[in-house]
């Protein structure tokens, strides 16, 4: 969840990177004193993944501090907001929140529908549905938080991030409501407009140049900028550039986002079946193929990958059949790699 103008992003992580609040010290055992502070404000920008990681991970760790303020979070995001070492929390992991919510293998797809198998919990799911659990977790957190942990969600846009007057934390801006000051930022947009390449800076002098002679001629260079995508018109004819997953995702806004579906046609298939309001669309990469799916290698966290073939036994071997050991990436490794994926 992109949630930060491009203009301002590169300004906002460059100072997010310097963030330093009250004067705490913390000692080996976890306990914190702070000087006399009643509160200390934190704010989170974007409740994606690595959002709401921040976020639990904080209401994680609070309990472990004596003596520690009232900590208030705030989490920016315009959508709905959507785990590492520390003490562990309660709540189902995402495998287990499948189960217990009725989601099933059924024909070849996931369903909500008690007569499928159950789900392997290292499946990959669409990213609808993780998004659904993310929403519950952020509520399941919130609910969860301990004491002295205050959760706000805003709806809005952060769109400007200054350091306060004295120097001594933040200020951010918002779309539609007042600033909040903060103590600390976590900045966790992940997919943002950024800045504009010079290739693309190019490419956008030459649309405005040609746009004299076709008005309806424009250039999206972000792939996070899918609010754009609504100005095009069903007229259009639509060059998206890359096959990978954000082509899929501006596929799809222009698609089923216009009221496209998918029907089942009996042969296990899919068939979409159109809206009227779909541009005419094509895809091109340098390739010319579409992206390779993810291969069928489920592992849970920490789990290791035991190759078959590209082994330190099959590495020594080989070295020992060159002259000092150096081994050649064409002849001898990339044949190996080739065959173990």
């Amino acid at each position: 969840m992109s949630t930060l103008s491009g203009k301002r992003e590169a300004s906002v992580n460059r100072q997010a990177a310097s963030v330093h609040g009250h004067d705490t010290s913390v000692n080996g055992h976890g306990t914190s004193a702070t000087n006399n502070v009643e509160e200390v404000s934190v704010v989170i920008v974007g409740a994606g993944q690595r959002g709401l990681s921040t976020l639990e991970r904080l209401c994680s760790f609070y309990p472990t501090y004596t003596n520690a303020p009232r900590l208030r979070v705030h989490v920016v995001d315009p959508g709905h907001p959507g785990q590492d070492s520390g003490p562990a929390r309660t709540g189902p992991s995402y495998g287990e929140w499948l189960s217990q919510s009725g989601y099933r293998w059924k024909d070849g797809g996931i369903v909500r529908n008690d007569n499928g198998d159950p789900i392997h919990p290292d499946t990959y799911t669409s990213r609808a549905l993780l998004g659904c659990y993310l929403r519950w977790s952020f509520e399941h957190i919130r609910a969860e938080a301990p004491e002295g942990v205050i959760i706000k969600n805003h709806g809005s846009e952060a769109i400007d991030i200054q350091r306060r007057g004295e120097g001594n934390g933040f200020v951010i801006s918002l779309e539609g409501e007042r600033p909040i000051e903060a103590d600390y930022v976590f900045v966790t947009t992940g997919h943002a407009s950024g800045s504009t390449s010079k290739a693309n800076e190019r490419t956008l002098a030459n649309f405005q140049a040609l746009r004299s002679r076709n008005p309806h001629l424009g250039f999206i260079p972000s792939a996070a900028a899918f609010g754009d995508l609504e100005a095009i018109e069903s007229t259009a004819k639509v060059l998206i550039y890359g096959t990978g997953l954000s082509a899929a995702d501006a596929l799809s806004v222009l698609t089923a986002g216009r009221g496209g579906r998918f029907e089942a046609n009996g042969d296990r298939r899919l068939r979409y079946v159109i809206s009227g309001r779909e541009p005419n669309i094509t895809l091109y990469s340098r390739q010319g193929l579409p992206s390779g799916a993810k291969g069928v290698n489920q592992r849970a966290l920490g789990e290791d990958y035991e190759p078959k073939y590209f082994t330190s036994g099959f590495i020594a071997a080989k070295r020992r059949e060159r002259d000092g050991g150096q081994l050649n990436w064409k002849e001898d490794i990339h044949p190996c790699l080739i065959r173990e994926v």
